[in-house]
């Protein structure tokens, strides 16, 4: 009888605390929490974003959800998010503090940062990048270097079914390692496959509940066992693989002849090296590396995967940009950036 009254008694201090934070904090409207859990038990488990959607058309452009006891202010529609990220682009232009990334990069390098990291980080790197290949290779050539080798793989298969995931991806990372490393790895290298491998696994587990459940109860689930573990792994390692490839650059390195992103980074390094606030340390070329590595990999691959797959569901579309290709190009030549652009706008 006790236990029962005091299971009640903390249940109703728990909901008075969360109906007090939220009017304390003049939150948009949104379904009521539970105490602990917050709105989790509403959300669909393999399609979270169709409970979103249909909190949207009940609530409105702006409502709140809660994650456990942690608040999320979620945007719904055209009308919203434009209006956050381009009418109000300096107020929206911070990224959240999300636990699992916040252990894997500590708040450095490229994507997981902000303020004033972030800002020095994004502007050297898209004005490096945009540089390269520094008189020698542009990101042109080394983009239709691999589409070559891609092609080529294609063309061995004979018109046979195969899945071509691992070497798109493989290609799409290729042309980032020799952008940001200066060299390419084989496709059937056994320690790129396993690169390959544990980047997939980490963007595989950012769809999945755990990742959620991660960042909601961080302070429990960092001491317990289960698949999260595994993306902090594949991150170490992949972070130390990364690490070795700097190291091999540090010795043979020329400074006044940068070759690629890691030896200008590491020259930025080196004019920096007297101010003890930089934003340049090994810690943040590390990161900023492991953050080219990955999201450029996947996200590009990705793009090229739903193309080849939407040109399959769809052969009459797929005639049409075939013959357009082949009425502008012919049948010999690689698309140059210039074309592509032209044809972007």
């Amino acid at each position: 009888m006790i236990s029962t009254l005091l299971i009640g008694f903390l249940v109703f201090i728990a909901v008075i605390a969360f109906t007090t934070w939220r009017k304390t904090h003049n939150l948009p409207p949104g379904p009521s929490p539970w105490p602990l859990i917050g709105n989790l038990h509403q959300m669909d488990k393999t399609t979270p974003y169709q409970t979103l959607t249909q909190l949207g058309e009940k609530y409105g452009p702006v409502y709140t959800i809660y994650f456990g006891w942690n608040p999320v202010v979620v945007l719904y529609g055209y009308d919203a998010l434009k209006e956050a990220l381009i009418g109000q682009a300096e107020e929206f232009s911070g990224r959240a503090i999300v636990p699992v990334f916040q252990r894997i990069a500590n708040g450095k390098g490229l994507v997981f940062s902000n303020g004033s990291h972030w800002q020095q980080q994004r502007k050297f790197s898209l004005s490096t990048l945009r540089d390269f290949g520094m008189g020698k290779r542009s990101i042109e050539e080394r983009v239709i270097e691999e589409s070559k080798y891609l092609v080529e793989f294609f063309e061995k298969t004979q018109g046979k079914p195969f899945n071509p995931a691992t070497r798109i991806t493989a290609a799409v990372s290729n042309v980032i390692c020799s952008i940001v490393f200066g060299e390419r790895f084989e496709t059937d290298d056994k320690t790129f496959q396993t690169l390959l491998q544990m980047i997939n696994e980490n963007i595989t587990f950012l769809g999945k509940r755990g990742f959620q459940m991660y960042n909601t109860y961080p302070s429990i689930l960092k001491w317990l066992p289960g698949g999260h573990n595994k993306i902090f792994q594949n991150a170490s390692m992949l972070q130390e693989f990364l690490k070795h490839l700097i190291d091999n650059h540090i010795l043979t390195r020329d400074p006044n002849c940068p070759r690629d992103f890691v030896d200008s980074f590491l020259t930025r390094i080196d004019e920096e090296s007297d101010n003890p606030d930089s934003h340049f340390t090994m810690e943040s070329l590390i990161l900023t590396t492991f953050n080219l590595f990955i999201a450029g990999t996947e996200t590009t691959a990705s793009t090229i995967r739903w193309a080849l797959r939407l040109m399959v569901a769809h052969p009459d579309i797929q005639k049409r940009v075939q013959n357009e290709i082949d009425s502008v190009l012919g049948y010999e030549k690689s698309p140059p950036l210039k074309i592509a652009y032209i044809a972007l706008h």
